[in-house]
């Protein structure tokens, strides 16, 4: 019998309010350290502004985002249904999410976020995500695991939006730790995980070429938009710069 991929359940649907109104969508994921889960996103998804110029990203409502409600898939009712679980963004008037980067701006945020009590479907993302011996190059595959904001009533499960490495990965993109990817996105995926897909074969980092029948996963980094309204490079911050992120965090015993 078929089973879901499980890679569907690596994406979250976010849902960003402010006073008890919806003003944005976006998307999101999980990551662990020392047994704390923190939801990872973009920070402009965060604190509604962007991370370069300042400006609201919600400028027809100047609204700033106060609460963030995640979309939980549920054990043995995947695909049906979800749990909406909210999580407050501030107290007394200081934002409860981090961005513990060197570059203010660097477009990731990250909030401790313990799961439901309900069994939810989470597959967390972390190091050993990176670790698979393939050698990522331009032109190759990618999907964009996200929620577009159109589709919010249409699907329980990430949009896999096809994309391809636009600029050399290994070397940094604007002197900023990321790359470019060629794909035609939409609002609401920002703060998607870029996960590189091999169907085949693929190159080891040795340069050796492996031929297989079996599907490989790389988590490479995180969507955080377009580069320009009107273009289809967009920019993904490197699955690295996260976790030394996650690895700068504080956990109070």
């Amino acid at each position: 019998m078929a089973e879901i991929n499980v890679v569907n359940s690596i994406s979250v649907r976010l849902e960003l309010t402010a006073n008890d109104n919806t003003i944005s969508w976006g998307t999101g994921f999980f990551v662990a350290k020392d047994g704390v889960q923190f939801l990872a996103t973009n920070k402009h998804v965060l604190s509604g502004k962007n991370p370069i110029t300042g400006d609201l990203m919600s400028p027809s409502t100047g609204a700033i985002p106060d609460r963030v409600y995640v979309y939980y898939h549920v054990h043995n009712e995947m695909g049906t249904t979800w749990y909406r679980k909210p999580y407050d963004l501030n107290m007394e008037g200081e934002p409860v999410w981090v961005s513990p980067f060197d570059d203010p701006e660097t477009d990731i945020a990250f909030l401790a976020a313990p799961y439901p009590e309900v069994n939810p479907v989470v597959t967390p993302l972390g190091r050993d995500s990176t670790l698979a011996d393939i050698q990522e190059e331009a032109g190759m595959r990618v999907v964009i695991l996200g929620f577009p904001e159109s589709m919010t009533k249409k699907t329980f499960f990430p949009v896999w939006k096809t994309g391809y490495i636009a600029t050399e990965p290994l070397v940094n993109y604007d002197e900023q730790a990321l790359f470019l990817v060629d794909s035609y996105t939409a609002p609401g995926m920002s703060g998607s995980p870029v996960i590189l897909v091999t169907n085949g074969g693929y190159k080891t980092k040795a340069g050796v070429t492996v031929l297989t029948t079996v599907t490989q996963y790389k988590f490479l980094g995180i969507y955080s938009g377009r580069i320009s309204k009107d273009s289809t490079l967009a920019r993904v911050w490197k699955a690295e710069t996260l976790l030394e992120g996650i690895d700068r965090l504080y956990i109070q015993p």
